[in-house]
């Protein structure tokens, strides 16, 4: 029985030595096992930092001087806007957490970690450089000062020995955005009024740039006086210290002469409107039948369309702005013999009779001096329209 026993044991034994040297002949090796080294990098990145807005200011308008008659509404148009010019951050320190775990079978020898940031201060809870076994952590905090402007990104690395000459190599890097945490924020919002407006509200640096547009009524003052209007507009700060831009629009009112204005003026400024109305109509009327054109009044001769260059309708627009320039107060001597002239043309015929050639050259150099007066280029001058 041991005999056979012996006898067993050695066919086992030389069948397995042939089975493998046929595994190897065929070229199928057996699996190999490589240890890789694992390390897991997670880590934090807040920026803290005091941030200051800075600011400015422009107040503009689209008149600087009015030539008005005593009574005379005139609108200005203005614009304020305020906007940040810089923001200026100080103060700015960037720090965070770090954590660093073996997740691996490997036990690497750690000789540093470091930030991207220069300067960086690493504080750690594990002493390095030195071995981190498997399923170990280091748990590090860090804080660096930076200079200039915040980084978006900010890196980890991590660095081991890789022989005994001391050579090194990074073992693991990770990268996160860095999260804008600001401290002391100056000016962000601030205050805008105005004299003319009043309060404008509460201005914020999202808003930049906020402009409110508005517009105020000039009104001519008495004869003979010149009167700056002078509008401010205030921006006031968290230290209330104040930005200011200032606009001034002179309004003057002329002496005996008075000031012009031109058909287009009036035609717009009666009861009818749409521009406020100029009361200076209320001494014509202007529903009053001008001349002998029954159904035609004064104010409808000034809105009617001269077809064909109408010589009766283009001289009646200019004589009637003429009319009304006299009783707001304009000296009319230099074109009072124009006047006389122009009203025997008006009231002799209406504006649909057929003129001669001639007729109507003296009509239309008779209309031409009177739009040369009613738009100032003579006369005592032009106002404000």
């Amino acid at each position: 029985m041991k005999t056979i026993a012996k006898v067993m044991l050695f066919l086992l034994i030389f069948s397995l030595f042939s089975t493998a040297a046929h595994v190897e002949a065929a070229g199928i090796k057996p699996p190999i096992t490589i240890n890789t080294l694992i390390l897991d990098v997670t880590k934090t990145a807040q920026a803290s930092f005091d941030r200051e807005y800075i600011w400015d200011l422009s107040k503009v308008a689209d008149q600087t001087y009015l030539l008005l008659m005593p009574g005379q509404v005139f609108t200005v148009n203005y614009d304020v806007t305020a906007w940040v010019t810089d923001v200026i951050d100080t103060d700015i320190t960037v720090s965070g957490t770090i954590t660093v775990q073996n997740i691996g079978i490997m036990t690497p020898y750690i000789t540093s970690i470091e930030e991207s940031i220069p300067g960086a201060v690493i504080t750690c809870d594990y002493p390095l450089p030195g071995y981190l076994s498997p399923g170990h952590i280091i748990n590090c905090t860090y804080s660096a000062v930076v200079t200039g402007d915040v980084p978006a990104t900010n890196t980890v690395s991590v660095y081991r020995q890789i022989n005994s000459e001391g050579d090194t190599e990074l073992a693991a890097q990770t990268t996160v955005p860095v999260t804008l945490v600001p401290g002391t924020v100056v000016n962000e919002c601030v205050d805008l009024t105005d004299t003319l407006y009043g309060d404008m509200g509460e201005v914020c640096a999202e808003d930049s740039p906020y402009t409110v547009s508005y517009s105020h009524d000039f009104v001519g003052g008495e004869e003979c006086t010149l009167v700056p209007t002078v509008n401010t507009a205030t921006l006031t700060l968290d230290d209330l210290s104040t930005i200011i831009d200032e606009w001034t629009v002179e309004v003057e009112t002329p002496c005996d002469e008075g000031c012009s204005l031109t058909q287009g003026y009036w035609k717009t400024h009666s009861i009818y409107g749409p521009a406020p109305y100029d009361d200076t109509w209320a001494l014509i009327g202007e529903n009053t039948q001008f001349f002998g054109n029954v159904g035609t009044s004064w104010y409808q001769m000034l809105w009617l369309n001269p077809r064909g260059g109408n010589a009766y309708v283009i001289l009646a627009k200019q004589y009637i702005a003429a009319v009304l320039n006299e009783l707001n107060g304009a000296d009319v001597s230099i074109i009072a013999v124009t006047m006389g002239e122009a009203e025997y043309w008006l009231n002799t015929y209406t504006f649909d009779y057929h003129f001669t050639k001639d007729e109507k050259a003296i009509m239309t150099a008779l209309a031409s001096t009177l739009d040369q007066y009613n738009r100032g280029l003579i006369g005592p001058g032009h106002c404000s329209e």
